[in-house]
């Protein structure tokens, strides 16, 4: 088997065919078009390292990676070998041909890594349990003695299995019974209480709908750090973040995502940004605008999209990775995020130092970064 790597993009374009094929079965984030989109913003300082598995003349595997130049208290800097995709890419996974060398595949992309890439830090995040290489993490992470953990509080996916039920009204039927009260008190309510109620589903995603969703969901940042909650993360505050989404999901291939509104007198009160695949719908970003949560409108917007999802014959809706209390209510499944880490000597004591010792510090540098974002605004800049 030959292992050559890709560290220029005319050669990463000229893989799609070969990316798509192996990623076939996967979902967006695993797909040629969201990662050579997250890499167009996000390679400034860093360097492209795929790694493509050829066998016999065809392409076996792929490990879409890049090394991550990185400083540490300005004067230290790192390599860390890490996935394309980063933070906002919620499964991540070597792309591997399942057949009966996919074994061997995984483990010539992985001795490659670990024996001719040079690095300080091997981070390789958000691989999932249900994912088809897992039991291959799980066998060589413990044959080579390679940390692989949960990923701590955004370790567990939340899913509903679909064709659990035959139809939606069963799915209804079955929920808890407070739940099902609470969702019928809210439809009531805006049915009363507006002239025109409307659920809008569309792929045809434009500026102004990135900028209407970055606004609801700055403002509900604001509501929640004003209620003391400063962990909840933004997307819209982070210039990169926020360019990332309008290329992908004003540009990209339509039938790859929708964007669901939920609209009281023509005014968006709820939004959610979902990615779309052959077999379900997974729910990435949302939010609802504060003025309007005595309707509970996320939870209204909840309940259609899971109603369409069996009206258009999907098997699952991912809630994806984050053990919010709400995504319990709907769902029937959970599988697990891992990360698979390395460091040298010198990586460990810095990493102790920043997130050991410092860690008080680093977190109020974090919230007082984010609450000085949402007193400017936001990020609107394109």
């Amino acid at each position: 088997m030959n292992i050559r790597i890709i560290d220029n993009e005319e050669d990463f374009i000229v893989i799609k065919t070969d990316w798509d094929r192996l990623a076939q079965d996967m979902i967006s984030f695993n797909k040629f078009e969201w990662t050579h989109i997250w890499w167009k913003h996000f390679k400034e300082g860093n360097d492209l390292s795929i790694l493509v598995a050829e066998k016999d003349g065809k392409t076996v595997g792929i490990a879409p990676l890049y090394v991550r130049n990185i400083n540490v208290f300005k004067f230290l800097s790192f390599k860390k070998v890490t996935f394309l995709g980063g933070k906002i890419s919620d499964y991540l996974d070597f792309l591997i041909q399942q057949d009966e060398n996919r074994e061997s595949t995984f483990v010539a992309l992985l001795d490659y890594v670990l024996n001719k890439f040079s690095f300080d830090i091997l981070e390789l995040k958000q691989i999932n349990s249900d994912y088809p290489n897992f039991d291959l993490w799980q066998k060589y992470s413990k044959k080579l003695g390679l940390k692989f953990i949960d990923y701590g509080i955004f370790s567990k996916c939340h899913i509903l299995r679909l064709n659990k039920f035959d139809s939606y009204d069963e799915y209804f039927n079955q929920l808890g019974k407070n739940h099902k009260k609470s969702i019928k008190l809210r439809q009531n309510k805006v049915k009363k209480e507006f002239k025109n109620v409307e659920y809008t589903f569309k792929s045809d995603i434009t500026p102004e709908d990135i900028r209407i969703i970055a606004d609801i969901n700055i403002k509900r940042q604001k509501f929640l750090i004003e209620k003391g909650k400063e962990d909840r993360f933004c997307y819209f505050t982070d210039l990169q973040e926020k360019n990332f989404i309008s290329d992908y999901f004003c540009n990209s291939n339509s039938d790859s995502k929708m964007l669901a509104y939920l609209k009281c007198d023509d005014k968006v009160i709820a939004y959610n940004l979902i990615l779309v695949n052959d077999k379900g719908l997974c729910y990435w970003n949302g939010a609802f605008d504060t003025d309007y949560e005595v309707y509970s409108p996320s939870k209204l917007l909840f309940n259609e999209l899971i109603k369409y999802s069996y009206e258009n014959n999907y098997e699952y809706f991912d809630f994806m990775r984050g053990s919010d209390p709400f995504k319990l209510q709907w769902t029937n499944d959970i599988t697990t995020n891992y990360i698979l880490s390395k460091k040298n000597f010198r990586a460990e004591l810095a990493y102790l130092f920043k997130f050991g010792l410092l860690r008080p510090l680093v977190d109020k540098f974090r919230s007082t970064s984010i609450k000085s974002s949402l007193d400017e605004g936001g990020i609107h800049d394109s």
